[in-house]
């Protein structure tokens, strides 16, 4: 259940960052721009996650090679962290060919749909992988990570609501 929870709940703020950008235009024009800067900021924020999750599931990995020991719970660690980042790399897809369309167009609302359907139902990779990441201690390349998507959601944030 509370994976669900997640997903929904990660689903939501998207939507509603969605809503912020497109209120957010006072034309058609500025909301359709406002729609592809939120599209390349999801690009952006899942592009640096997968790369996070990526490295630290080959380095959980690398681990168990130099420990040659068998720890079951790192590797699934290890499996986990690998779902999420490709899960993550597949959504920072789909937010780059939602740049691309016309955000009025069927095929636009399919994508974005697409997309937050595939958060919402990504609530288990999401959760697990914040806990794993969080629980083997930040490292340089993932503190920088996190630290520019942090960065990247202020900014998308102040610039909507100052227009």
């Amino acid at each position: 259940m509370g994976d669900l929870v997640t997903g929904l709940a990660a689903a939501v703020i998207v939507a509603l960052l969605g809503v912020l950008a497109i209120k957010s235009g006072i034309s058609s024009r500025s909301a359709a721009d406002s729609a592809r800067d939120l599209g390349f900021l999801l690009t952006l924020v899942f592009g640096i996650t997968s790369a996070v999750w990526w490295h630290q599931s080959a380095s959980l990995a690398n681990e168990l090679i130099d420990d040659a020991h068998p720890d079951k719970q790192r590797l699934k660690d290890s499996n986990t962290l690998s779902g999420a980042a490709a899960t993550s790399t597949a959504l920072a897809l789909i937010a780059s060919v939602f740049t691309s369309l016309p955000w009025r167009s069927a095929e636009g609302w399919l994508c974005a749909l697409g997309l937050l359907m595939m958060i919402a139902m990504s609530g288990d990779d999401i959760r697990h992988a914040v806990e794993i990441s969080l629980k083997e201690g930040l490292k340089r390349r993932s503190i920088f990570g996190y630290s520019v998507i942090g960065i990247l959601f202020v900014i998308f944030v102040w610039h909507r609501l100052s227009e």
